[in-house]
């Protein structure tokens, strides 16, 4: 099985969140949308209602494979916890993109 996790601080969800999350639902047998939750971020939004707006982007795409949930601490751990073979990431600049690299080669280390 295919297993992707879509972690994001999703402080608000957005439609590209949505739009990444569609793309990936066909390329994955099952995907993790996954909220991180940071104590040292201040969110915009607190996480039940956060969980509640991503689910609500599943319910309108009607996305079968795909598991909301919120998770703490290191990413890399809850992907290996889940048991994914693939994290998924949003790029909105190239400052983004350098941070992104550095995370993965961090990750597999």
């Amino acid at each position: 099985m295919r297993i992707a996790v879509y972690p994001t601080s999703a402080n608000p969800p957005t439609y590209g969140h949505a739009d990444i999350l569609v793309r990936t639902t066909k390329q994955f047998d099952h995907v993790f949308w996954s909220a991180a939750m940071n104590s040292e971020k201040h969110y915009m939004f607190n996480e039940e209602v956060r969980l509640r707006m991503m689910n609500e982007y599943v319910q309108h795409f009607d996305l079968k494979n795909v598991t909301v949930e919120a998770f703490t601490g290191s990413t890399i751990r809850y992907v290996q916890k889940r048991k994914a073979q693939v994290i998924v990431k949003g790029l909105r600049s190239l400052d983004d993109f350098q941070g992104e690299f550095q995370q993965a080669v961090g990750n597999k280390g």
